[in-house]
């Protein structure tokens, strides 16, 4: 859920910056079940979109991962560098990889945080990204509010406002040089209910990687041109039941296309708007009678 969320976020800043997925160098820092999530996700997009393979990098508490290093926890081998890559990137294994230093030498386009350290993206941090990049994104996504990264008030402060931020807790708006921008929350309700839903309705055998994929893409497009222009890069939460919908429709034409629906929806159901009728009938409603006492 994590990863799908952080692939929506980063492809709906594509939607205000022009970019292409497989053109981002992403850093996650913090190599916890949730920046696991979160790098999986963003190579499988990278490299689908034509990217690298190593398009994403991670950093735990030692530093940037890479297989010349010591990695205690096996699972993280699957994020780590080969020693020829981080030395290609400026990287090499007598130089210093804590997180200022990796995004000086490999000028990461999306920074992302999972880590759990308050203040770990101070201003030399956001500072660096915003040399290396004409829009850099920044994520800090460990909650709550008083673990984030970097509070979204100081990254666009830091960055004179050209940084695009979201967090995953909620932040009030920021007002910067009369303009207010609004911070997106990167909340994993935005996924789960569509792909459940979308999975029943299919009667799908299993949740599969295209399915996910499918919904993180729903709802970066669910996004109105008039959020992104007030900085959101994802809906408001008041959208969430529109937004969910949105979700279930694209998981279930996913799941139909991988042929992993079980439901004969017919020539007739198979269009979008017959699943958004379908989404419509099943989901449900949180409508109460009125009871009086007698």
């Amino acid at each position: 859920g994590t990863g799908a969320v952080a692939l929506a976020g980063v492809a709906a800043a594509m939607r205000v910056t022009g970019g292409r997925l497989g053109e981002q160098r992403v850093l996650v820092h913090g190599a916890g079940a949730a920046g696991l999530g979160i790098a999986r996700q963003l190579s499988t997009a990278i490299v689908a979109d034509g990217g690298r393979p190593d398009a994403v990098g991670a950093l735990d508490s030692r530093g940037l991962l890479v297989e010349d290093g010591e990695i205690r926890d096996d699972y993280k081998r699957e994020l780590a560098w080969s020693a020829e890559v981080a030395e290609a990137r400026g990287l090499p294994h007598d130089a210093p990889r804590e997180l200022l230093n990796v995004v000086e030498a490999w000028k990461p386009t999306v920074l992302i945080g999972t880590s759990g350290q308050p203040g770990s993206f101070d201003k030399r941090v956001v500072q660096a990204m915003d040399a290396g990049v004409e829009r850099p994104l920044i994520l800090p996504f460990s909650n709550p509010t008083d673990y984030a990264e970097a509070r979204p008030e100081e990254v666009v402060r830091w960055t004179e406002g050209r940084a695009l931020v979201a967090a995953g807790s909620p932040f009030g708006d920021v007002q910067y040089e009369g303009r207010t921008i609004r911070v997106g929350q990167g909340n994993n309700v935005f996924i789960f209910p569509g792909l459940g839903l979308g999975s029943l309705l299919s009667g799908a055998r299993r949740v599969s990687d295209g399915m996910i994929n499918a919904a993180s893409h729903a709802l970066a497009q669910s996004l109105r041109q008039d959020e992104l222009d007030q900085g959101l890069l994802y809906p408001e939460v008041t959208r969430l039941r529109e937004v969910c919908a949105e979700v279930a429709v694209a998981v279930m034409g996913a799941a139909a296309d991988e042929g992993l629906a079980t439901v004969d929806e017919g020539t007739d159901g198979a269009t979008p708007e017959a699943r958004r009728a379908r989404v419509r009938e099943a989901a449900w409603e949180p409508v109460y009678r009125d009871y009086a006492p007698a």
